[in-house]
């Protein structure tokens, strides 16, 4: 268990999704012996697809990080009124064909076939929350100052909403993972910091930065936060252990549903 959960980080965060204009996911991570897994990353948002599916698997410890990209898989989105079965653009990468702009409200329903084997994800797309702006501030951590984005928003009410942010400077993708949820601020204004702890990445005056927001269902939000935890980089560091996700433990990775809101700044 302590094996397969420390593989995570050599596998899972190997390859975050790939989202279609905006959104383009990279997990990069480290781990120990064990047995190889596919990982099946999928993103469905509320903007204008086409929409992809990565298909790669997990390597040895003592093997080169290169993730061998799994070709020739049958992999099918349904949405209860549109039955999608991608293609495949590149090696291991997998692109809509039918589906053309994510709803909220409706569920979506990822299967992937390889080599007789059947790999199922089902993910519902909350309501769309939209971010009001963003924000840079200067904070001081173990007498290092720096500068952090402040994504604001207000929740809605009633409780069960998980929010993920996803930072760019400079056009390049932070690796970092921010999630949150409403639990102590339901209905509230959130403004709260894109916080980094162990981040050897700075933003500096005249960056350009820029956000996305998206509202996550809550199967994703606990992967990424368990992810997150057990990589020791964010804030709710813990022992690692592997994390629960919507393909029941029987791939890495994820399939998320979700809505995106997206704010850029130039860093005053």
């Amino acid at each position: 268990m302590k094996n397969i959960a420390q593989n995570i980080f050599k596998t899972a965060l190997l390859a975050l999704l790939f989202a279609t204009t905006a959104c383009q996911d990279v997990i990069e991570i480290d781990l120990d012996e064990a047995a190889t897994q596919y990982v099946i990353t999928g993103n469905i948002h509320n903007q204008l697809g086409p929409y992809t599916v990565k298909i790669t698997q997990s390597v040895a410890f003592d093997e080169p990080n290169v993730y061998p990209e799994i070709s020739n898989a049958t992999v099918i989105i349904n949405d209860g009124q549109t039955v999608d079965s991608l293609r495949e653009i590149a090696p291991g990468l997998y692109q809509t064909t039918k589906i053309v702009q994510g709803v909220p409200g409706r569920t979506y329903q990822l299967d992937v076939y390889i080599g007789g084997k059947r790999f199922t994800a089902v993910s519902t797309m909350p309501p769309a929350v939209e971010m009001d702006q963003i924000s840079a501030q200067t904070s001081t951590f173990a007498g290092n100052t720096s500068q952090q984005i402040v994504p604001k928003f207000a929740d809605p009410l009633g409780l069960g909403n998980y929010y993920q942010f996803i930072q760019y400077v400079n056009n390049e993708r932070w690796p970092n993972i921010f999630v949150l949820d409403d639990r102590n601020n339901d209905g509230g204004t959130f403004t709260r910091p894109l916080f980094a702890p162990n981040s050897d990445r700075e933003i500096k005056k005249g960056d350009t930065v820029s956000v996305d927001m998206r509202c996550i269902d809550r199967i994703t939000y606990k992967y990424l936060y368990t992810l997150d935890a057990s990589s020791g980089e964010g804030p709710n560091g813990t022992t690692p252990s592997n994390p629960d996700n919507n393909f029941g433990g029987a791939a890495l990775g994820y399939f998320s549903a979700h809505t995106l809101s997206q704010k850029t700044i130039v860093v005053p």
